[in-house]
């Protein structure tokens, strides 16, 4: 696949990743749209109430609040996290997300999760 730079989320399409209710994923960046090998790049849409179970990557996250009020856990730790506010989630550590409006935010994964 040719190496792609611009990427837009109105024209990337969406996934409910599983564990996951009430939320789109469009992955903008990562190894299969762009040939990044050091991170990955994800919009996410999360309706009210909606969110992740509590789960782990075997990577490193962030995740950066665009639009909305949320609750993050990570760690057994819960946080209230609005717009311009990031969350780090270390390799392998437990979190999950519950919006209580409905949210935006991007994630970045690194290195990204998956593999071409």
């Amino acid at each position: 696949m040719p190496k792609k730079y611009v990427h837009k989320v109105s024209q990337t399409k969406g996934v409910i990743p599983p564990g996951h209710g009430g939320t789109v994923n469009r992955t903008l960046i990562d190894r299969t749209t762009s040939d990044s090998k050091s991170f990955e790049l994800v919009h996410g849409t999360i309706n009210v109430e909606g969110g992740s179970d509590y789960h782990s990557h075997e990577v490193e996250s962030a995740f950066y609040i665009l639009k909305g009020e949320m609750i993050a856990t990570v760690n057994g730790k819960r946080f209230r996290v609005g717009p311009g506010t990031a969350v780090f989630t270390p390799k392998g550590e437990k979190h999950k997300l519950k919006a209580l409006t409905r949210s935006e935010i991007l994630v970045i994964y690194a290195p990204p999760r998956r593999s071409n």
